[in-house]
C-alpha cells in the first residue's frame, strides 16, 4: 500500500513539474530581429579548441559568413594544446577578423582547467563589449550574431543562453540525442525564465565582457576539468539576478556534432552529470533526482507487482508510467514544434524506452568515482 501511495504522490508532483516547465517555456516569446535593427554592439567570438581539425573549417566558415558588420566582430580561436592539424587549419583563413592564439605549449601536456583558461584567455584579449562563445565542432546560422546583438541591445541583459542541437539524425541514437537536446533546451529555458534553476550550454552563450571579468567565474573551480558553462552561469545568477535571459530564436540555433557511438554518448553524459554535482545549483540536482525517481520507482513497482502477482502494484506502476509518457510527449511536442522537427515524434516510444534504461544507468554511475577520457585527457567525476 505504501509503495502505491508513494508512486501516486510522485506522479502528482511530476504532473505539476511538467506543467510548470511548459507554462514557463510558453511565457518566453520567440525572439525576432526587428526590421529596423542596426547593430551597434562590438562582439568578440571566443572559440576554445583542442584537436578539432575535422570540424574547425566549417565552424570558422559559418562565423565569417555571419550577417553582421565586419567592423563590429572579431573571432578569437584559442588553441588548447592541439597536436593535430588544428593550428594549420586556423592559419589558412586569411581574414583580419580572425586571431589565433595558443594556450600553453604545443604537445600533449595538461593544463589544469584548460578549457576554462582558454576561454578566460580569449576574454582577456577580446576588444568587444559582448563575448559570444561556441565550440570548434559547431556551425552557426547566418543571423546568429545579429539575433544575439538585437536581443542584447533590446533587453540590456548580462547573459543570453541559446539552443544547441545535433546536426543530424541518421539513426536511432542520433534521433534520440536530437530529441533529448531539444527537450533539454525547453527545460533550460523554463529554469532561467522562472529563476528557479540555471543551466546553459557554452556552445551558444553570450555575456558581457565586463561582467565576466568582475565575476571571475573560474577562480575557484579550475581543478574541475569541464563545466565552463555551468560555473559561469552559476556566478552570473548570483551576481546579476534578473539579468539573465534565453535567446528563443530559430535563427540562433547552434548545430553541433553528435557523439559518434553509444560509448561516446555515455562518456559525454557522465561528464555532464559529473560537473553538475560540483555547482551550487541545489535546485538542478533536486530536479534531476526527482525525474530519476519518477522514471525508476513506477517501473520498479510494476516489475515487483508482476513478480508477486500484486494487482495494486501493477495498477499503480502502469498508471504512473502511462501518465509519465503522456506528460513527456507533451513536453517533447513543445520542443519539436519550436525547432520545426515534428517528424522526430515517430521516435517517441523507442526513445522513452531507451531513456529509462539510459537514465537508470546514468543516475547510478554519475554518483560513483570514475575516470573518463575527454579530449585525450583523463578526468575524474
Amino acid at each position: 500500500m505504501f509503495v502505491a501511495v508513494f508512486v501516486a504522490l510522485l506522479t502528482l508532483v511530476y504532473i505539476f513539474l511538467i506543467s510548470f516547465l511548459i507554462v514557463y517555456w510558453n511565457r518566453i516569446p520567440v525572439f525576432r530581429i526587428p526590421d529596423t535593427f542596426i547593430p551597434k554592439t562590438k562582439i568578440s567570438i571566443v572559440v576554445p579548441v583542442r584537436n578539432e581539425a575535422e570540424h574547425l573549417a566549417s565552424c570558422i566558415d559559418s562565423l565569417l559568413n555571419q550577417e553582421y558588420p565586419r567592423d563590429l566582430c572579431e573571432i578569437l580561436i584559442v588553441d588548447d594544446q592541439s597536436y593535430d592539424e588544428t593550428p594549420d587549419i586556423a592559419a589558412a583563413f586569411d581574414d583580419p577578423r580572425i586571431q589565433y592564439m595558443r594556450l600553453g605549449v604545443e604537445g600533449r601536456t595538461t593544463i589544469e582547467g584548460s578549457k576554462k583558461k582558454a576561454i578566460a584567455y580569449g576574454v582577456n584579449h577580446a576588444k568587444g563589449t559582448l563575448i559570444v562563445t561556441t565550440d570548434g565542432d559547431c556551425t552557426l546560422p547566418v543571423r546568429w550574431l545579429k539575433s544575439i546583438a538585437a536581443q542584447y541591445e533590446q533587453e540590456a541583459v548580462r547573459l543570453l543562453a541559446g539552443a544547441v542541437i545535433p546536426t543530424r539524425n541518421r539513426n536511432w541514437l542520433e534521433a534520440f540525442i536530437r530529441l533529448d537536446m531539444m527537450n533539454t533546451f525547453v527545460i533550460q529555458a523554463a529554469g532561467v525564465k522562472s529563476g528557479s534553476y540555471f543551466i546553459c550550454s557554452g556552445a551558444n552563450l553570450a555575456y558581457e565582457r565586463k561582467a565576466f571579468i568582475e565575476s571571475e567565474p573560474y577562480n575557484t573551480n579550475l581543478h574541475i576539468a569541464s563545466g565552463d558553462d555551468i560555473f559561469l552561469i552559476d556566478k552570473f545568477k548570483t551576481r546579476y539576478p534578473g539579468q539573465l535571459a534565453i535567446l528563443k530564436s530559430t535563427e540562433a540555433v547552434c548545430l553541433t556534432e553528435p557523439p559518434a557511438d553509444l560509448a561516446s554518448f555515455f562518456n559525454q553524459r557522465l561528464r555532464w552529470a559529473g560537473k553538475m554535482k560540483k555547482t551550487s545549483g541545489t535546485a538542478t540536482i533536486l530536479l534531476a533526482t526527482f525525474v530519476w525517481l519518477h522514471r525508476i520507482i513506477p517501473l520498479a513497482a510494476l516489475i515487483i507487482g508482476l513478480l508477486l502477482h500484486d494487482h495494486l502494484y501493477i495498477l499503480s506502476g502502469t498508471i504512473a508510467i502511462g501518465i509519465g509518457w503522456l506528460l513527456n510527449f507533451a513536453m517533447l511536442y513543445q520542443a519539436v514544434s519550436f525547432f520545426g522537427s515534428k517528424k522526430l515524434l515517430y521516435w517517441f516510444i523507442p526513445s522513452e524506452i531507451f531513456y529509462t534504461i539510459y537514465f537508470l544507468i546514468l543516475g547510478v554511475l554519475s554518483w560513483l568515482p570514475m575516470q573518463l577520457e575527454w579530449k585525450d585527457r583523463r578526468l575524474s567525476i
